[in-house]
């Protein structure tokens, strides 16, 4: 049986979370604040928060100690966050999100996945973090079905996997 070996409470609201990709530390956006909470998976202990410009719903960690965030909000916008500091370093896309939503970021931590949640007319979009500012690669446009519940990749991360109202969709 599984069994809890220890709880690491990092705020109230907790949102998405995140794990760094060295495994080192975890990442959870209290959404009912402007923060992101942050726990040492080493030594299994809370570290101080970060502040953030916006409260975020979602998180994405990605390469070169970055976090992105999705806000909380409708019409928030995506952001590339420090992962020490919390400073914003900019906004991923040129546009806000239509609605809160779910994160995913590429094996190779060069694409950034949004898929909105519960609204009719979900999108599935995809950026490019290779280039700066951040390109929008290609977006659903509307066409995936209705209200978002969760994104996820395949055990072998070659499927992206967007559930929502429509039944489950696929992106390869």
């Amino acid at each position: 049986p599984l069994a809890v070996s220890c709880t690491l409470v990092g705020g109230a609201s907790p949102g998405g979370m995140a794990i760094a990709p060295n495994g080192t530390k975890r990442y959870v956006a209290l959404s009912g604040a402007r923060k992101i909470s942050v726990s040492d998976l080493t030594a299994l202990a809370v570290l101080p928060s970060l502040p953030i410009a916006e409260q975020g719903y979602a998180l994405a960690a990605g390469g070169s100690n970055r976090l992105y965030v999705a806000p909380t909000a409708a019409n928030g916008p995506l952001l590339q966050v420090d992962a020490t500091t919390g400073a914003t370093q900019a906004q991923v896309g040129p546009y806000q999100v239509e609605g809160r939503g779910f994160l995913q970021i590429s094996p190779d931590r060069n694409t950034l996945y949004f898929a909105d949640s519960g609204i009719s007319g979900s999108t599935l979009n995809s950026y490019d973090l290779t280039m700066s500012p951040t390109s929008l690669l290609q977006t659903s446009g509307g066409n995936t079905g209705s209200t978002g519940a969760d994104l996820k990749w395949s055990h072998n991360r070659t499927l992206l996997c967007y559930t929502n109202g429509q039944g489950n969709r696929r992106t390869s």
